[in-house]
């Protein structure tokens, strides 16, 4: 194969992979605004508390998320994923960290609220 041929199917191989990295992260993009809803709920909707099934399902899945988004960031700064890839891996890992940080906040403080409120 020649090296024209070659870096056609790696172009092939890696918009593929780019492809499947970009409705990864469509998925977990969903979950963090799923999430923050739930952090965040407006005026008329209820607040879940942090115990909540629902709640932990989701905070669940964007725990097992982080190590990966990290490999992710990693792999396409070595050049394995295109520039545009590179840059929603890392602002989709930036918002992840900081969702997460609100997640342990909220969790402390619903912990200490309710220890107070027992006492």
């Amino acid at each position: 194969m020649n090296t024209s041929a070659m870096a056609h199917v790696s172009s092939i191989n890696t918009s593929g992979a780019d492809a499947k990295i970009l409705g990864d992260l469509a998925t977990l993009t969903e979950k963090m605004d799923l999430c923050y809803t739930m952090l965040n709920p407006g005026a008329a909707d209820p607040h879940l508390s942090m115990q909540s099934e629902a709640m932990m399902a989701v905070v669940g899945f964007l725990e097992a998320c982080a190590p990966r988004m990290v490999e992710l960031v990693e792999a396409a700064a070595s050049g394995a994923l295109s520039e545009e890839v590179f840059a929603e891996c890392l602002s989709a890992n930036d918002r992840l960290q900081k969702l997460l940080a609100d997640v342990d906040t909220a969790a402390l403080t619903e912990t200490s609220a309710s220890t107070t409120a027992a006492s």
